[in-house]
């Protein structure tokens, strides 16, 4: 399997600035349930470029699945994670996911639960902080399907911390546009003692199939919880 991503970001939130990270891999399928794989990834811009390198491992079943990996930046750091995810039932899905970085002194994280059933698609999460936030978060994402072209969505999150607080929340709508292309849109705020951000998103999609690699799995869905989060003001 070989796969292949790219992002331009243009941030233009507190200091105007644009990078482009950028990452390829290749991967064997031992069997049906293993599969190995290595490839390249940086990022290179107005903010420090690095190149590095990054190995990874999984297994998953109808039911299980466990993923490991491991990214070299440049010379002297890492980040080592851990994905791990268990259907409770078709309709229930919990998962575990743990951020190592060797520039930082602790582990980052994060536990979720996922429901998907007929029109309602719902998430949970509990992160304990990330390189951004060295506080814990509580969060709750969801959209229902009116029909096949329209759904609606909410999301919400609590900044858990006794000496600051915020509040983050979004009230969106889709359109699907074609087959598989979704044009979503959302308006919310983000509430904090000192200031009220207010902030309107929009977004086109396209995906079909699933993801086969786990850790992907896992980065797709938490890029997913950053858009309705206190995080989606920083750049990564």
């Amino acid at each position: 399997m070989l796969t292949a991503d790219i992002a331009s970001v243009q941030y233009d939130v507190m200091a105007p600035f644009d990078f482009v990270e950028y990452a390829v891999s290749a991967a064997y399928e031992i069997t049906p349930e293993f599969m190995f794989g290595a490839g390249f990834k940086g990022i290179d811009g107005d903010v420090p470029a690095w190149d590095g390198y990054e190995v990874f491992g999984q297994y998953q079943n109808e039911q299980f699945a466990v993923a490991l990996n491991y990214t070299q930046v440049d010379d002297d750091d890492a980040i080592t994670a851990l994905y791990a995810e268990y259907a409770v039932s078709p309709e229930i899905t919990v998962g575990l996911d743990v951020q190592s970085y060797s520039y930082l002194d602790t582990l980052h994280t994060k536990l979720s639960a996922a429901y998907d059933a007929g029109p309602i698609h719902a998430r949970g999460y509990y992160q304990d902080g990330s390189i951004w936030i060295d506080r814990s978060l509580v969060g709750a994402r969801g959209s229902y399907d009116i029909n096949d072209a329209f759904r609606v969505s909410a999301g919400a999150e609590v900044l858990l911390d006794n000496g600051f607080d915020a509040t983050t929340y979004a009230v969106g709508a889709g359109y699907q546009v074609a087959d598989g292309v979704w044009f979503d849109a959302s308006a919310g705020q983000i509430l904090t003692e000192t200031t009220d951000i207010t902030r309107i998103q929009a977004m086109i999609s396209f995906e079909t199939g699933a993801q086969t690699r786990v850790d992907q799995r896992f980065l797709q869905r938490n890029r997913g919880d950053r858009f309705a989060s206190i995080e989606s003001v920083y750049p990564f």
